[in-house]
């Protein structure tokens, strides 16, 4: 079954492919109609067109112009752009008029535990398969563990952006926490991990023991 990418994702990155030196001549023919017909935001487009599109668009950007990671800028920036209406990180070239998508789902999210059941939701708003879930370590307290299930990326730059995504949102919300990829479905593993150690105070375990365990 084809899976889907809404318009959300895939418009700034056919914006980027318009805006850089070379972009347009990148794009295979069979997906140069992106370059010439508006994307819709709400609109859904086949997964593997939005996954060609991004890889190409990282392969010209030079690691250095935004702070060494290419695919942890990505993931940054979208979470600005769709969670809080943000683009300062951004050149102004690559700026869009219409941001904020998600902006209204971010601000309900309340602790450990609201960032968890948005970052559910919004899974689902961005593709049309696959899952993804949350929940704590009974054995390792402070400890935000994400999944995402029957969902394949093909390359670590894409499973890399989740966790840049995932961490930005939750400075966003003012959840503090670093993160790690400890599972990956591109190393053959059968789904896609995150461990995020959260800053261990009062507010954040509390919230976080609401989450189930495994």
């Amino acid at each position: 079954m084809r899976r889907l990418h809404r318009g959300t994702g895939v418009l700034p990155v056919v914006h980027g492919l318009k805006m850089l030196p070379g972009g347009r001549e990148m794009v295979p023919e069979a997906l140069r109609h992106y370059l010439e017909t508006p994307v819709a935001v709400a609109d859904w487009y086949p997964e593997a067109d939005y996954e060609t599109l991004i890889q190409i668009l990282a392969s010209l950007i030079p690691p250095r112009s935004v702070g060494g990671d290419v695919w942890a800028y990505f993931g940054r920036t979208a979470a600005q752009r769709d969670l809080a209406g943000l683009q300062e990180a951004l050149a102004p070239a690559a700026r869009m008029q219409s941001v904020g998508a998600y902006r209204r789902l971010a601000e309900g999210a309340r602790g450990v535990l609201g960032l968890a059941l948005r970052t559910m939701k919004l899974w689902g708003l961005y593709h049309d398969a696959g899952e993804l879930v949350a929940f704590r370590k009974e054995d390792a307290p402070g400890i935000l563990v994400v999944q995402i299930r029957r969902f394949s990326f093909p390359c670590d730059g894409l499973v890399d952006l989740q966790l840049a995504y995932m961490a930005e949102f939750g400075r966003l919300v003012g959840v503090r926490m670093e993160g790690r990829v400890t599972q990956s479905t591109v190393r053959g593993d059968p789904v896609c991990e995150y461990e995020f150690r959260v800053e261990p105070t009062p507010e954040n375990l509390a919230s976080l023991a609401k989450l189930p365990a495994v």
